[in-house]
């Protein structure tokens, strides 16, 4: 028996057996298996061993007594039908049919397989090589042999999407299940993913460059399938290849994303796959993504204005800002300056719109999550000021960010150049009366642990504002000088004990009292 080093070519033969089998199974079995197979919507919950649409037998107690039928009169058996070859047929191939969990255990064996034989070709040393090459590039006869395997492999693991009743009817998953429901699936596409992990990237370009339009489509009846391009993004030596290749794909259908809801759905899903995939491995991935950031952000601008579903491309902006928007990408960043001015006058015009309030929220929150450093967003602060007093009047995640933006603003920029910035907006983001000077502001979750809040009230629905002085947080900032008309304002209709302590004289941890807690934020 010859082994694995003792001759690759045998080797490649291998694998196309293993081709033919899962060509087999896909063409013959799988299709035989899914017309017993009923979908998933059609199935009810179903008592063990009590078929759908059939009544089960009344019980002795409510059944009237009757009498037992007369004995029928013997008669002739009427003579069976000569059987024909159809019929022949039909019950050969029911009898030649696996059983799901034989065909599972199939699959698995032929994935195991050929994940052992793609390791023994890609780390032997061939015949007439003068020294062992690692890691070599298939041949091209090869590579072709590889991506039969990726067409009839992924045929052949749709036999995770039936499912066993507990009346053990058979039924099929439907197509954008989540979840995997068995650990096993799970496992077995993790192995057919690590087919080609092991690969010379060069083959492995080739390879699904040629064949990731047949993935998408074979993910999008089976969303499980998504697995196998999770592992080649979490795998430090496919990530970026794979990712290039994915993006690449995805920005050449993206006016689709506009029209068809369900590829959207797929497409974006892929999208985030692509933009996770950069935190993980930085260094690689940031130039990965760097010469496409102009085209996403551009594009779906562009296209929202003409699509039908303009929604999916703000869905996938901000799946790119809270992907990269950590602080830690700063190439990324630097990429993104040039589109600073034009996204954020288009995202204010949006905003300030006659649209859904779903809408209106996503675009504020945009415009408050853009991923640039806070010193090159000086020259747009005026842009921001608009989507801030939307955010601090808005849904509870929107006041969230915007108080986080507002306090980013308050502890970093000077506190004239930032009361000029606020002035355009003061009317709506300033009410006179409530807070006199603001040293430094913290939103603090609302509990029966801070006063004028009882305990009935949830955290998550209120937020209370101190005033707080000196270095309780780090250096105090006046925000409101002394001279403003507010201030003026806010003295005369005061009618509470006045906390005037400076900067230079307060001590650490003084504050004033709470004022009040409120969704809706007041200077």
């Amino acid at each position: 028996m010859l082994t694995v080093r003792e001759s690759c070519p045998s080797t490649v033969v291998n694998v196309q057996v293993f081709v033919l089998k899962f060509h087999t199974i896909a063409r013959y079995q799988l299709v035989s298996i899914f017309k017993k197979c009923k979908p998933q919507s059609e199935m009810g919950v179903v008592e063990p061993g009590v078929l759908p649409g059939v009544p089960a037998t009344p019980t002795p107690s409510t059944t009237p007594a009757i009498l037992p039928p007369a004995p029928p009169t013997p008669v002739a058996a009427a003579p069976q039908p000569p059987s024909t070859s159809l019929d022949r047929a039909g019950e050969k191939e029911d009898k030649q049919t696996f059983q799901v969990s034989d065909c599972r255990s199939l699959v698995k064996t032929l994935v195991c397989g050929v994940k052992t034989i793609t390791w023994g070709i890609t780390s032997c040393k061939a015949p007439g090589e003068a020294q062992f090459i690692p890691n070599k590039q298939l041949q091209p006869k090869e590579t072709q042999i590889y991506i039969k395997l990726v067409k009839y492999a992924m045929q052949a693991l749709d036999i995770y999407q039936v499912q066993v009743a507990n009346n053990q009817q058979t039924y099929i998953r439907v197509a954008n299940c989540q979840t995997v429901r068995m650990k096993e699936e799970k496992e077995v596409l993790e192995h057919f993913a690590g087919v080609f992990t092991m690969m010379n990237p060069l083959t492995f370009k080739e390879i699904f460059q040629t064949t990731v339009p047949y993935m998408v489509e074979r993910i999008s009846k089976n969303y499980a399938l998504q697995i196998v391009a999770n592992s080649f993004l979490a795998n430090l030596s496919t990530s970026a290849l794979f990712a290039t290749i994915l993006v690449e794909y995805l920005l050449e259908r993206l006016p689709e994303m506009g029209s068809n809801v369900e590829l959207s759905n797929l497409y974006l899903k892929l999208f985030k796959l692509v933009f996770g995939s950069v935190s993980l491995f930085a260094a690689e991935n940031e130039q990965m993504l760097k010469p496409h950031l102009h085209k996403i952000v551009n594009s779906s601008m562009e296209l929202a204005q003409s699509a039908k579903e303009p929604y999916n491309y703000f869905l996938l902006l901000r799946a790119l800002f809270r992907s990269i928007g950590g602080g830690s990408h700063d190439l990324l960043y630097q990429e993104f300056l040039p589109l600073l001015p034009n996204l954020l006058q288009g995202l204010n015009m949006l905003q300030s719109g006659l649209h859904k309030q779903h809408m209106k929220d996503l675009f504020v929150e945009l415009c408050l999550t853009v991923p640039v450093r806070l010193s090159s967003l000086l020259p747009y602060l005026p842009m921001l000021m608009d989507p801030l007093v939307s955010a601090l009047n808005g849904s509870q995640t929107l006041v969230s960010q915007g108080l986080r933006t507002l306090e980013l603003c308050v502890d970093n920029l000077q506190p004239d150049f930032l009361y000029d910035h606020i002035q355009p907006v003061r009317a709506e983001l300033m009410q006179p009366g409530e807070f006199l000077r603001i040293y430094n502001l913290r939103a603090i979750p609302g509990s029966s642990k801070v006063p004028g809040l009882t305990s009935s009230q949830k955290e998550l629905d209120h937020l209370a504002f101190h005033l707080h002085g000196g270095n309780t947080f780090g250096r105090g900032i006046r925000v409101l000088p002394e001279d403003c008309p507010d201030v003026q304002e806010m003295k005369r209709r005061d009618q509470r004990p006045l906390i005037l302590s400076s900067t230079s004289g307060s001590e650490p941890g003084s504050s004033a009292a709470p004022l009040g807690s409120t969704q809706r934020f007041q200077l």
